[in-house]
């Protein structure tokens, strides 16, 4: 999968060696790394953004390994620049093995919340300690990368995964002077996905409260119903008032009702409302096209 960010200014020496960051550059890759990351609660896309920040500029490589809600580890993005364009490997791509609890190994440290570290292919010669020192064996194998970074992503609670950018076209390797602003963006990484996963999560505990609220539809010979949750977020002339329906025609052919989710007698605009369309059968069913977040159950 080829993925076209906007190209940085990325400077090179001469012999295939990256020129140092500037600390004018530090500031200003730490400056767009906020404001990129914190513009999306979208999980895959932080990251995609990311690694377009990190590849060609620090690296050459891209790999995140984040831990889901259950402790398994999964390898969800890895991102090489070839060509002037960043290519997804999706072969290098799935879960990984269980994160060991006492192995020395850089990505298993990182994954238990220890300090960024550098790592290389001989790192990783010796017999592997655990099933991710196989894994990742085959990760500098296939990618070719003779210098690694490795650093820890870290939420406001818990570990949240790991980052590990890596060179194999530049000759020069990573030296521990790089690690403190690897720490930096994995630091504001992690504040951006631990709000994409809550964000998420309020949707979803969201959605499924509203499914279950509901009303059971009736079933009445030559109409279809239907019945969706819908904002009020102005007033309306139809506006609900306590738990008394309102029914009007909202169509030549359907006629519409609304009731109250709650028990006040004062229109709320940040309330949901149930709203129920019906129409005779077999006519013509005009119904409108559901905003994409409303919950919808149709009876006929």
């Amino acid at each position: 999968m080829l993925y076209t960010p906007e190209q940085p200014d990325v400077r090179h020496s001469e012999g295939g060696y990256s020129a140092p960051l500037t600390e004018l550059d530090r500031l200003t890759l730490l400056a767009e790394t906020t404001t990129r990351l914190t513009s999306t609660l979208d999980v895959d896309e932080a990251l995609h953004r990311l690694a377009a920040l990190t590849v060609p500029r620090l690296a050459d490589w891209a790999v995140f390994d984040l831990l889901t809600e259950r402790d398994e580890v999964r390898r969800v993005l890895v991102m090489e620049h070839k060509d002037g364009m960043l290519v997804e490997r999706d072969d290098l791509q799935g879960p990984m093995p269980p994160v060991p609890a006492e192995s020395p190994m850089p990505l298993s440290r990182a994954l238990r919340g220890a300090a960024s570290s550098l790592a290389g292919p001989a790192t990783y010669q010796g017999p592997p300690d655990s099933g991710i020192a196989v894994e990742q064996q085959r990760l500098f194998t296939a990618t070719g990368m003779h210098s690694a970074a490795i650093a820890p992503i870290r939420g406001l609670r818990d570990v949240l995964g790991a980052l590990t950018l890596g060179r194999a076209q530049r000759h020069d390797a990573f030296t521990p002077a790089d690690l403190p602003l690897l720490e930096d963006l994995t630091r504001r990484a992690g504040l951006a996905l631990d709000n994409a996963r809550l964000y998420q999560r309020q949707r979803k505990v969201a959605e499924t409260m509203q499914r279950h609220l509901l009303p059971q539809l009736p079933v009445l010979p030559g109409l279809e119903m239907t019945a969706r949750y819908v904002p009020l977020r102005t007033p309306h002339p139809w506006a609900v008032t306590g738990t008394t329906p309102s029914l009007w025609p909202s169509t030549p052919t359907h006629w519409s009702s609304a009731t109250s989710s709650g028990t006040t007698s004062t229109p709320q605009p940040a309330w949901r409302r149930s709203a129920t369309c019906c129409a005779p059968s077999p006519g013509p069913i005009l119904r409108p096209h559901p905003a994409p977040s409303s919950l919808s159950s149709t009876r006929q």
